[in-house]
């Protein structure tokens, strides 16, 4: 199987070039990732191949038909590296801010617009495993080098490498099924939803307020404009009058 170009899976004569990534698709290949490096027989002591041949082997046999795409080895561990080296900077920036929807704001600040972190499914599938603690933790150097930006995070060197445990001190056996983390895993994702869903929902109420603004100032002298600002005028008194009641 290693000859054939990515594509999807049936036919097998006729695989065609692999689609881009989807965040389903990544998201499966943190769980594959997790499942072999859990294993104690996969994931330590083995070469890079051999240890993402099995990551692949595992992907593909937990493909479904409305998402079928065969992907090979190397193709994964091509998709990890910038995939781990994003999680490890909002894995930083969520460390001092303490908070998902703050974490966010912080990373498209400084990523640039457009860039805001798209992979948080991925996260909270990897952040609480004591293997990608164990992983991430062992490929930042031991002492960073100062940085100006308090929020990023020391990527490694070679973050699609076979990780060892012979980088961490402590020894962690492979996790047992938790119910519970698993309930809080659906937790914290559907609070970090809600509070995506209500800071869109914040966005578009600036943006059509803006929008009316405009739209009554292009002629501020009829009465329509006149009664709108009026009204707008009442508002914001009214505001600011339970501001101070309130104070």
């Amino acid at each position: 199987m290693s000859g054939l170009e990515e594509g999807i899976i049936e036919p097998p004569k006729k695989r065609s070039r692999g689609r881009n990534f989807r965040q389903a698709d990544d998201d499966r290949l943190c769980r594959c990732w997790l499942a072999v490096y859990q294993h104690p027989s996969d994931g330590t002591g083995q070469k890079p191949d051999t240890f993402w041949n099995r990551i692949a082997e595992q992907f593909n046999q937990n493909a479904t038909p409305a998402d079928p795409w065969y992907r090979t080895g190397s193709s994964l561990q091509s998709r990890w590296s910038p995939l781990q080296a994003s999680i490890a900077k909002f894995v930083a920036i969520y460390a001092v801010a303490n908070d998902v929807e703050e974490a966010l704001k912080q990373f498209s600040a400084q990523n640039g617009k457009g860039s805001g972190f798209s992979h948080i499914t991925s996260w909270m599938i990897l952040k609480d495993e004591p293997k990608w603690l164990s992983y991430s933790s062992a490929t930042v150097p031991a002492t960073a080098p100062p940085t100006s930006n308090p929020g990023g995070a020391h990527l490694p060197e070679n973050p699609s490498a076979v990780p060892s445990d012979a980088a961490s001190s402590v020894s962690v056996e492979r996790p047992l099924p938790d119910k519970t983390q698993d309930e809080n895993l659906r937790q914290l994702q559907a609070e970090t939803e809600l509070k995506l869903a209500n800071a869109a929902i914040e966005r578009a109420r600036i943006l059509r307020d803006e929008l009316t603004l405009k739209f009554f100032a292009m002629d501020p002298d009829c009465e329509e404009s006149k009664k709108y600002f009026e009204l707008k005028r009442k508002i914001c008194l009214f505001e600011l009058e339970q501001q101070i009641k309130g104070a």
